[in-house]
């Protein structure tokens, strides 16, 4: 199995809503114990189920119009989200762990 490579690629319309064309992919593919680093456009409930089902795991921005945003920005709870900085910009990440198979043997 090769690692660090991505193994697809996928074109949509450009007037697709981002969001919308996971569940298209989610219906075509059986991801399995995947890490999905993803783009803050394909942010959503519905999503971020998928993006964590089958033992896969994620990695999103947060975009500054959501719950989990707000949160962590009134709360400072970084539990499962980290600032990234680099210049004048920041954005906040939200993540999810999991153990591998190899550590849990």
């Amino acid at each position: 199995m090769k690692k660090g490579i991505p193994l697809f690629a996928k074109l949509f319309r450009g007037s697709a809503i981002d969001k919308s064309t996971i569940e298209d992919l989610d219906k075509i593919y059986d991801f399995k114990n995947i890490l999905f680093i993803i783009d803050r456009g394909l942010f959503s409930t519905d999503n971020l189920n998928i993006f964590s089902k089958n033992g896969c795991t994620f990695i999103i921005p947060l975009p500054a119009n959501t719950n989990e945003f707000k949160k962590a920005m009134n709360d400072l709870s970084y539990t499962g989200e980290f600032i990234y900085i680099t210049g004048k910009n920041h954005t906040r990440v939200q993540y999810m762990e999991r153990v591998s198979q190899m550590e849990e043997e």
